[in-house]
Protein backbone atom coordinates (compact mmCIF):
# COMPACT_ATOMS: atom_id res chain seq x y z
CA UNK A 1 0.00 0.00 0.00
CA UNK A 2 1.18 3.36 -0.55
CA UNK A 3 0.43 6.02 1.93
CA UNK A 4 0.82 9.47 1.97
CA UNK A 5 1.44 11.38 5.11
CA UNK A 6 1.09 15.37 4.96
CA UNK A 7 4.61 16.80 7.49
CA UNK A 8 4.26 20.76 6.73
CA UNK A 9 4.52 20.58 10.09
CA UNK A 10 8.02 19.54 10.46
CA UNK A 11 9.38 23.12 10.42
CA UNK A 12 9.75 24.11 13.52
CA UNK A 13 9.95 22.79 17.38
CA UNK A 14 6.24 23.09 18.52
CA UNK A 15 4.23 20.68 20.39
CA UNK A 16 2.81 19.05 16.47
CA UNK A 17 6.33 18.66 15.46
CA UNK A 18 7.79 16.64 18.01
CA UNK A 19 4.85 14.04 18.47
CA UNK A 20 4.69 14.10 14.67
CA UNK A 21 8.67 13.56 14.88
CA UNK A 22 8.41 10.67 17.43
CA UNK A 23 4.98 9.25 15.48
CA UNK A 24 6.82 8.89 12.39
CA UNK A 25 10.28 8.07 13.70
CA UNK A 26 8.67 4.19 15.56
CA UNK A 27 6.76 4.01 12.30
CA UNK A 28 9.71 3.97 10.33
CA UNK A 29 11.31 1.21 12.90
CA UNK A 30 7.95 -0.77 12.57
CA UNK A 31 6.85 -1.22 9.63
CA UNK A 32 8.91 -2.30 6.17
CA UNK A 33 5.80 -3.71 4.39
CA UNK A 34 4.44 0.02 2.84
CA UNK A 35 5.85 2.63 1.12
CA UNK A 36 5.73 5.97 2.50
CA UNK A 37 5.78 9.21 0.81
CA UNK A 38 6.28 12.30 2.84
CA UNK A 39 4.60 15.39 1.36
CA UNK A 40 5.58 19.39 1.82
CA UNK A 41 5.07 22.19 0.23
CA UNK A 42 8.05 23.70 1.67
CA UNK A 43 11.92 22.12 2.96
CA UNK A 44 11.80 19.24 5.24
CA UNK A 45 14.57 18.58 7.37
CA UNK A 46 14.06 14.95 8.23
CA UNK A 47 16.15 12.04 8.44
CA UNK A 48 14.72 8.67 6.37
CA UNK A 49 16.01 5.39 7.61
CA UNK A 50 13.99 3.18 5.99
CA UNK A 51 14.24 2.23 2.36
CA UNK A 52 10.55 2.84 1.54
CA UNK A 53 10.06 5.90 2.65
CA UNK A 54 10.39 9.14 0.35
CA UNK A 55 10.38 12.44 1.13
CA UNK A 56 8.72 14.47 -1.72
CA UNK A 57 8.94 18.57 -1.26
CA UNK A 58 7.71 21.22 -3.66
CA UNK A 59 9.70 24.02 -3.32
CA UNK A 60 6.88 26.33 -5.06
CA UNK A 61 6.40 28.20 -1.73
CA UNK A 62 2.79 28.63 -2.23
CA UNK A 63 0.63 29.40 0.92
CA UNK A 64 -0.08 25.27 2.73
CA UNK A 65 -3.92 26.04 2.15
CA UNK A 66 -3.32 26.42 -1.83
CA UNK A 67 -0.90 24.29 -1.82
CA UNK A 68 -3.20 21.37 -0.01
CA UNK A 69 -5.94 22.34 -1.86
CA UNK A 70 -4.71 22.52 -5.81
CA UNK A 71 -1.19 21.09 -6.13
CA UNK A 72 -1.54 18.02 -2.96
CA UNK A 73 -4.17 16.14 -5.18
CA UNK A 74 -2.30 16.33 -8.20
CA UNK A 75 0.74 14.52 -6.31
CA UNK A 76 -1.91 11.99 -4.73
CA UNK A 77 -2.71 11.22 -8.69
CA UNK A 78 0.72 10.97 -9.91
CA UNK A 79 2.13 9.05 -6.89
CA UNK A 80 -1.07 6.50 -7.02
CA UNK A 81 -1.48 7.11 -3.09
CA UNK A 82 -3.89 4.55 -1.50
CA UNK A 83 -3.95 6.47 1.61
CA UNK A 84 -3.58 10.05 2.67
Amino acid sequence: MKIAVDVRALKDNSGVTRHLKTFLDKLQLLDHENEYFLLSNRKVAYIISNSRWKLVSDYSFVPGTIWIQLFLPQQLKKLKIDLF
